[in-house]
This record gives C-alpha cells, sequence and structure tokens, in this order.
C-alpha cells in the first residue's frame, strides 16, 4: 500500500523534531498570559491597543502556520519565519512598555537556536534589534528609561541562542559519540555471529539452570542428533564414554555446567544408531557477571569422532601387527637358544648368537608393551591381587638391572626398610613391571657418572616407591603429558634414546587398577623423581 504525502510529510515531523504547531500555539499562550494577567476581569477596556493587535497576530500566525505545515512539513525557513513573526509580535507588544512582554524575547532565541545553530546568535540579536528594540524607541523616545528596557534585549536574545547552541553541540556530540558505540557493538556482534557460526565446534550457554541461553549452528545440528524429532525424552540419544547405557539427566555436560562445574575433554556420544554416532569432547568454563557472580556456563563441544576412529584403527593395527610378530620371534628366541647351548660353535659364532638373543629380547620387549598398551586402550588394565612381599619385588628388580646400570656407568642404589618386607595384596608381576620401567628409565636419561636412587617405605597401610636420578630432566610443559601412550620428550630424541613412549602409561594404568597413584616432579637438566602410591590392603 502506497503511502500519502500527508502521511509522509508527518512521519518526517516525528523524524526532525518538534510540531512547528505546537511551538507557535505555546508561544501566543505564553505571549497571551503575559499580555492578560495583570487584567482585571472587569477592566478588559484598560487593555492596549498593542497587545490586541498583539494576540490578533499570533492568532493569525497560528492559522498560517496550520495551514502550511501539513504541505511541507517543518523546514528550516518555515522555523526562521516562525521565529522571525514571533520577534516581531513582540515588538508590537513592546509599543505599550507596561505589558511585560519583552523577556520573551528569548523564545525566539530558542527556536532560532534549535534549526540554525550557531548562526542563531546573529539572526536573534539583529532580529530583536530591528523587530523590538528599534519599533520600541521610535514608539517612547529615546529617554533613559526606554534604552534601559530594550537595549539589552538583543543580548539576552544572543546569550540565550548561544547557550542553547552550546548545549546542542554537546548533546550532539554525546549523540554521536553514542551511535558510533552502537555501531561498533553492532558491528563486534555481526564478526562474532559469523564466527561463531562458521566454526565446527558447538557453542552453547547455559544459565545457573542448565536452560540454554544461546547456541550457535554448529551446536543446534548436535542437538537435532541428540534429539530428533518425536523424542521426548529429556535426555534424548546422549551416552557416557562406553556408550553401555544412556547417560543421566544429571550427568548431562549442560546440566553440570548449570551447577557451576568446569571440566575439560568430558567424552559423550551422541546418536540413535550406533554406526552414526558422533564422539564429542565438551569442555565447560563458568560466566561471571561484573559483580563476580555466576550466571551460567560456556560450554564447547568438539566433534572427535574421526580422531576416535583413527585410535581405534591404530589401536587394532598395531594389536594385529605385534600378534603377528610373536609367531616368528619365538621361533628366532627358540632356535637361537638350541644353537647357543652347543659347544661345538666358533667362538665367533657363539658372539653372533648372542647378538641376535639380545636384539630379540629387545624386539620382545617392544611387541609386549605394544600388545599391553592395545589391551589397557581395549578393555583396560585387569589385576590378579595375591600375598606379595613388595621389598622382594623392587629388590628383584633392582639386582636384575645392577648389569645395566654398571654398563651405563651409573650408579644405581637401594634403600629398603629396615626389617620390614612391606606386605600386602598386589600383583607382584604387575608391579615388578612398574618398578622395572622406572628404574630402566631412570638408567636411560641419566649421563654417564649420574646416580639414581629406588627408595621403598611404608606410610601406614600405604606404600610409597620413589625412584629418582640425576638425569636430562623434563620440561616443564612436558609433564602433564609423559604419562600419555606413544609420548616421548624432546631431550628423548636429542639423545637418541630408544622406546616407544608407553612404558609411563603402561605403569600409570598398573597403578591405578591397584588403587594407587603415580607422580613426577622434574627440572630440566636436574633430573626426575617418579613417586608410587599403593595400597596395601585388600580393599584396592
Amino acid at each position: 500500500m502506497l503511502e500519502s504525502k500527508g502521511a509522509a510529510r508527518r512521519r518526517a515531523w516525528r523524524r526532525a523534531g518538534l510540531d512547528p504547531r505546537t511551538l507557535q500555539i505555546g508561544f501566543v499562550l505564553l505571549l497571551a498570559i503575559s499580555l492578560l494577567s495583570g487584567v482585571p476581569l472587569e477592566g478588559w477596556d484598560h487593555v492596549p491597543l498593542s497587545a490586541w493587535l498583539a494576540l490578533g497576530l499570533g492568532g493569525v500566525a497560528i492559522l498560517v502556520v496550520l495551514a502550511v505545515t501539513p504541505r511541507v512539513g517543518n523546514p528550516r525557513w518555515l522555523i526562521a519565519g516562525m521565529a522571525l513573526a514571533a520577534t516581531g509580535i513582540l515588538g508590537v507588544s513592546a509599543l505599550d512598555l507596561d505589558v511585560g512582554t519583552l523577556p520573551l524575547v528569548v523564545l525566539p532565541a530558542l527556536a532560532f537556536a534549535r534549526y540554525l545553530r550557531w548562526w542563531s546568535v546573529p539572526a536573534a540579536g539583529g532580529a530583536t534589534t530591528v523587530l523590538v528594540v528599534l519599533p520600541a524607541i521610535l514608539a517612547h523616545g529615546n529617554d533613559d528609561g526606554t534604552v534601559a528596557q530594550v537595549l539589552p534585549l538583543p543580548f539576552v536574545a544572543m546569550l540565550s541562542a548561544a547557550a542553547i547552541s552550546v548545549w546542542l553541540d554537546m548533546a550532539y556530540a554525546a549523540r554521536r559519540r553514542e551511535r558510533a558505540a552502537l555501531a561498533e557493538v553492532e558491528r563486534q556482534r555481526r564478526r562474532i555471529d559469523a564466527l561463531v557460526g562458521a566454526v565446527d565446534v558447538g557453542l552453547q550457554l547455559v544459565d545457573v539452570t542448565g536452560e540454554r541461553v544461546f547456541t550457535n549452528t554448529r551446536m543446534r545440528e548436535l542437538y537435532e542428533l541428540r534429539l530428533p524429532q518425536g523424542v521426548e525424552d529429556p535426555v534424548g540419544h546422549v551416552y557416557p564414554a562406553d556408550c553401555a547405557h544412556p547417560i543421566a539427566l544429571d550427568e548431562l555436560p549442560s546440566v553440570r555446567g548449570g551447577r557451576g562445574e568446569e571440566f575439560d575433554g568430558l567424552r559423550i556420544w551422541v546418536g540413535e544408531v550406533p554406526s552414526a554416532r558422533r564422539a564429542l569432547a565438551v569442555n565447560a568454563r563458568n560466566v561471571y557477571d561484573e559483580n563476580g557472580r555466576r550466571t551460567g556456563s560456556a560450554l564447547a563441544y568438539q566433534d572427535v569422532t574421526e580422531l576416535m576412529r583413527a585410535l581405534r584403527v591404530k589401536d587394532e593395527f598395531i594389536g594385529l601387527v605385534s600378534h603377528e610378530l610373536r609367531t616368528p620371534l619365538t621361533s628366532i628366541y627358540g632356535y637361537v637358544s638350541i644353537l647357543s647351548e652347543r659347544e661345538d660353535l666358533p667362538e665367533q659364532v657363539d658372539r653372533q648368537l648372542a647378538v641376535i638373543s639380545r636384539s630379540t629380547d629387545r624386539l620382545k620387549l617392544l611387541v609386549d608393551d605394544l600388545l599391553e598398551a592395545t589391551q589397557v586402550a581395549g578393555t583396560g588394565m585387569r589385576v590378579e591381587l595375591a600375598p606379595c612381599l613388595l621389598a622382594d619385588v623392587v629388590a628383584e628388580v633392582v639386582v636384575a638391572a645392577k648389569p645395566h646400570a654398571a654398563a651405563a656407568q651409573v650408579d644405581l642404589r637401594l634403600v629398603l626398610p629396615d626389617d620390614d618386607p612391606v606386605p600386602g595384596d598386589l600383583d607382584c608381576t604387575r608391579i615388578g613391571q612398574v618398578v622395572d620401567n622406572l628404574v630402566s628409565n631412570a638408567i636411560k636419561y641419566t649421563p654417564a657418572g649420574g646416580r639414581a636412587e629406588v627408595r621403598l617405605t611404608r606410610c601406614g597401610d600405604q606404600a610409597e616407591l620413589v625412584v629418582s636420578d640425576s638425569g636430562i630432566g623434563i620440561r616443564e610443559e612436558d609433564l602433564p603429558l609423559v604419562f600419555g601412550r606413544f609420548y616421548r620428550t624432546q631431550e628423548a630424541a636429542e639423545h637418541a634414546i630408544q622406546g616407544l613412549g608407553l612404558g609411563l602409561a603402561i605403569t600409570r594404568t598398573i597403578v591405578e587398577a591397584h588403587g594407587g597413584k603415580v607422580e613426577v616432579a622434574s627440572r630440566l637438566g636436574e633430573g626426575s623423581t617418579f613417586r608410587v602410591v599403593l595400597p596395601l590392603g585388600e580393599d584396592v
């Protein structure tokens, strides 16, 4: 529907400012009050002719403005004309200096300032001088009384216009700053919206009750996987890391975030069909307002499905290769053992067989580590607890490592508790593997002339095993990573230290399967200290 011209003008008035008709009617009302306020009800005949003439001109001005404004809107020339007319009307009323309308000269000055800005100062002064001051002097003469009454009027008008112009400049400057700030905020919002919408990470903001406040495009796609159409269950198709059963409502990442929990790498699976489920790693951080009060939580959902599939394929491949290597290794090891028992072999052949045997042993250890890592990743570590003398296990491992330490010129020391074999319910074979991994690492990572110490102590119903060395140490940024599978530090590569990066991962898995914990403290170039704490009782 097309807009009429009158409607367009009315819309223009609202955009441009005050309606000229309102200004004109308001001025005439004030003029009437000033002219007639001192006249008694029965004394209308005492109203001077100049007052009636001024009121008549005011009425004419109202009629003109009422007729013109709907056609032209409120252009500046109309406002300037109204201000000039008002000044002229005041000049007519000033023909009688006793009526008290002279202070009203500030009103046209304000109208000039509203639409002419600084040009209003000379306009207000000139109009007041020509239309008010000169007629008053011509009518009453230039005596001291008349001059004292009318001469300040141009200055009052100019000061009023100047004051309004200054105020308007300040107001407009503040408005420009506000608009610029709002425009910048809007630009930033659009940029953030574009950035948030472009990332392939589900982003969600929840309040303290866990209700969604904001989600990006990717998060909405993931939400459709969780709650497809027709599913009314509030949890939907969300599963924990083992995918054994749907996750509990209270364990949903959004609900936990709403409670104020913060976490990293929380893994969940989303989707109804097992083969089509997506693996998500979820991070959560609390959100606070300017007063430090928690207002909710921000969550990021990273799709790690392809990574999980790659890790599974890698584990399957490693397991397959390890199993395939074990058969020929067993044959090689058996035939080398048979040949080594013969006494008629030349000395050179015995040395060659010894090299083959050592290489086979090393390769067998690598294969065993690979199989162990694959088993732990797939089904977890299972331990068989039985009565065990921990001091004997530690001593056997250290004694077996002595030749290796001597060959590496490392001083290996053992400190055991006096008259205490430290008995406990443990998997002796697995614990022996833990001690062997830590002692082997201490020797491998300690340069010739260094030292390594193995210390076992009892602390109530727990045993503490500490393996320290004066080796090359570990960088601070590497400390949280050393227990990861296949992780090797830069120093290990630089010093050409052999290994797959599985020993510490297997060590931590074994210790945690016993209900214990393993920690590391190290500084680069100053050695490392590994501390293992194991419960000795039956409830492990």
